[in-house]
């Protein structure tokens, strides 16, 4: 199992910083650059997305991709933020040899937190994914990965409200291991 940290930032704890598995031992969150299965690599899939996103716009959105193991067998899954995805788009797509299912709604069966003074994070692509894996698999034996990639230019990793979603979202599933790799964060005064 691969060592993964990451500073990262709480909901309603400001810029807590968290290291490996301080939070919980099944939840880890680490950089893009750790993804070590091809279909989850979120930079090759966005350019694949543009029959499928309205607009055929793929640079402005978040993307979130994940594999779900369950008695050996792998479920890949997919969502873009908000609701970018065609409404007369298919739910199951082929990329790169893939097939993934494709999460359009937000059952927000994870809780929802800030992510700016006036919204919160439902409809974020990662978080459709977490709601989608509890809706289905909690309770079972089961290994989840999720990739995320978005698009904003001050914080390019997960908001707070998901890394809070992804905390509830792991306490929620138990003892089972969830690995999250987002993009690197880089602003400005932040280890």
């Amino acid at each position: 199992m691969p060592d993964f940290s990451l500073d990262c930032a709480l909901a309603g704890k400001g810029m807590s910083t968290v290291k490996g598995n301080d939070i919980l031992p099944n939840y880890k969150v680490s950089d893009l650059s750790k993804i070590d299965d091809k279909a989850l690599n979120v930079s090759e899939i966005r350019g694949q997305l543009g029959a499928y996103v309205k607009g055929n716009k793929v640079d402005n959105i978040s993307i979130a991709t994940g594999s779900i193991i369950v008695n050996g067998k792998t479920e890949y899954v997919l969502a873009v933020s908000g609701k970018s995805w065609k409404g007369n788009a298919p739910t199951s797509v082929n990329i790169n040899g893939v097939n993934y299912k494709v999460i359009v709604e937000d059952s927000q069966s994870i809780r929802n937190y800030p992510s700016s003074a006036t919204q919160t994070n439902l409809n974020h692509a990662e978080h459709k994914l977490m709601s989608y894996a509890k809706d289905n698999y909690a309770g079972q034996k089961v290994d989840i990965k999720v990739s995320v990639e978005n698009t904003s230019k001050i914080k390019p990793s997960m908001c707070n409200g998901c890394n809070g979603s992804g905390v509830k979202f792991a306490e929620e599933m138990g003892k089972m291991p969830i690995y999250i790799c987002i993009k690197e964060q880089q602003e400005k005064g932040h280890d």
